[in-house]
């Protein structure tokens, strides 16, 4: 998340702040969701049980009803990467 700012982080936590403590704030841009998301303590098991390439989106999708949607106008919610190779390319320096 190369490009998140404070100000992102800020919003996420205010978010939380202000709700049930055991809400999961998912930021979104242009209806896409983003980074970071806030995952409550009541969540961590959950979270260190996935193995592998699994992410925490089936979580997401599982405790949907848990989920409040946090609107952030800027694009750089969205930016994310995982690999050298990745962040080198987006910073122009080529995939290679």
């Amino acid at each position: 998340m190369p490009r998140l700012e404070p100000r992102h982080l800020d919003a996420v936590i205010d978010a939380y702040r202000s709700g049930d403590p055991d809400e999961i704030i998912v930021p979104t841009c242009d209806r896409k969701r983003g980074n970071p998301v806030l995952w409550p303590r009541s969540y961590f098991a959950e979270i260190a049980e996935l193995s592998g390439d699994v992410g925490a989106r089936a979580l997401v999708d599982r405790h949907a009803d848990q989920v409040r949607l946090l609107a952030i106008d800027d694009p750089a919610i969205l930016v994310d990467v995982d690999t050298p190779a990745a962040l080198a390319a987006l910073r122009g320096g080529g995939a290679g």
